[in-house]
């Protein structure tokens, strides 16, 4: 939304600008539901609408609950294209006639990773 009196480039006069700023209860609730899944409680909203520097913690709050974990793990192995695996995949890379499909690769695979309250990059077990 534009300030009465001023343009934006490129716009008639008198134009108003198509963006529109989110208000708190909206960013909040787009920041915990992509992190967590979950939806703010009114104590949240009500905190980062008294300060916005309120986020960062909730953020890091965020980050130690378990559906925060849950979520990560869906969202690595969709990005590295690893929810689609089976265990005929397994087999065929690294059948030698001596495993089955539900051995420990494949086992190993579908262990979650992230063994740390959520939080990435420490305690984050590689597949044996």
């Amino acid at each position: 939304m534009t300030n009465p009196g001023t343009a934006d480039a490129g716009m008639p006069a008198g134009a108003t600008s198509p963006f529109e700023a989110f208000g708190v209860p909206a960013y909040v609730t787009k920041v915990k539901t992509m992190l967590t899944g979950l939806a703010p409680t009114q104590s949240e909203i009500d905190q980062v609408t008294a300060n916005a520097g309120a986020l960062r913690d909730l953020v890091t709050t965020w980050m130690t609950l378990p559906a925060y974990a849950a979520k990560m793990e869906v969202f690595f192995a969709d990005a590295f294209q690893q929810s689609g695996a089976q265990a005929i995949g397994f087999v065929t890379q690294l059948d030698d006639g001596s495993i089955s499909p539900f051995d420990e690769p494949l086992q190993n695979f579908r262990r979650p990773r992230i063994s740390n309250g959520g939080r990435l990059g420490d305690g984050v077990r590689p597949a044996s």
